[in-house]
């Protein structure tokens, strides 16, 4: 199982702290509770880098939707996908 693990995502410290206050709907977590990183990083149940799992909390939730994409991105690539019709 050979992945790449895409650029990370630039965290404005500005923005990360995410407010209670916001009207957007949350992004829920994409974690399964495997948590087993793998040689490239990238985490086998949920397909997210160490980087990306450790900063979740922080991100604003534009954030976690381009980790969202880009999970889904990686999960086509390995092929961890049902296509939707």
């Amino acid at each position: 199982m050979s992945r790449s693990i895409d650029n990370p995502i630039e965290i404005n410290p500005q923005t990360a702290v995410q407010t209670s206050a916001s009207t957007e709907e949350a992004v829920i977590s994409p974690c399964v509770g495997v948590c087993a990183l793998d040689a490239d990083d990238m985490c086998i149940g949920c397909y997210r880098t160490g980087e990306e799992i450790t900063y979740w909390g922080r991100y604003t939730q534009a954030e976690k939707r381009q980790v969202m994409e880009r999970v889904g991105q990686r999960e086509q690539a390995d092929s961890n996908f049902i296509p939707l019709r």
